[in-house]
């Protein structure tokens, strides 16, 4: 496994690789209900499940890493499978869509493509769910990585619109550290009066 990914973080290796042959690491899912969310100080989100935790795995934080900042497009399969492997800890409804956290339209023309966007296509695949674009992210909210819980979910205050609802919403992105962005998306969808939204994500923490 380690030859394979040795190559693949290295971007002039990756287009040298068949997606069949990205080896992948063992999901071990993580689920936080509501009463675990609450005390954590996530007030909207009434689920998160995700394929494993982030600190567990530093292939894993390499292969995000290149998916999202070194713009490989094609790792949006293999990741999509992780996210399947995860999804299947969730119960599925006849009412439920997928919904992508959206990108600032200048982070998504700097980067090229929206990566919850591309995963979320991964998993609609596989269970049949719609893809619902239900949010707009209305303002830029800088990059998250570098700031304190708190600032975090200042930054992420009133950052999204409603486009359209569903009674039930599944949102997809590949990694919550806070929560924050994943509850300010929670909490402007039932400000519209969707009734349940929870998450999936490859990677927790």
């Amino acid at each position: 496994m380690l030859s394979s990914l040795f190559t693949l973080f290295f971007p002039e290796k990756l287009q040298d690789l068949t997606i069949s042959s990205i080896e992948l690491p063992i999901t071990q899912p993580v689920q936080l209900k509501q009463d675990h969310l609450r005390r954590q100080g996530v007030m909207h989100l009434d689920c998160l499940t995700a394929a494993l935790a982030y600190a567990s795995s530093r292939d894993m934080q390499k292969l995000i890493h290149q998916f999202k900042y070194n713009k490989k497009r094609a790792l949006a399969a293999p990741l999509g499978k992780v996210l399947l492997d995860a999804a299947a800890h969730i119960p599925l409804s006849e009412d439920m869509v997928i919904c992508p956290v959206p990108l600032h339209w200048s982070r998504r023309f700097s980067r090229g493509f929206n990566q919850a966007e591309l995963l979320a296509r991964e998993v609609s695949d596989y269970t049949t769910l719609p893809i619902a674009h239900c949010l707009k992210r209305v303002r830029p909210t800088g990059h998250q990585a570098w700031r304190t819980h708190d600032e975090r979910r200042l930054a992420m205050v009133d950052a999204f619109a409603v486009r359209s609802t569903s009674s039930h919403i599944l949102l997809i992105d590949d990694v919550a550290t806070t929560m924050s962005t994943l509850d300010a998306c929670a909490e402007a969808l039932k400000r519209r009066g969707v009734s349940h939204v929870q998450a999936l994500v490859i990677a927790l923490g």
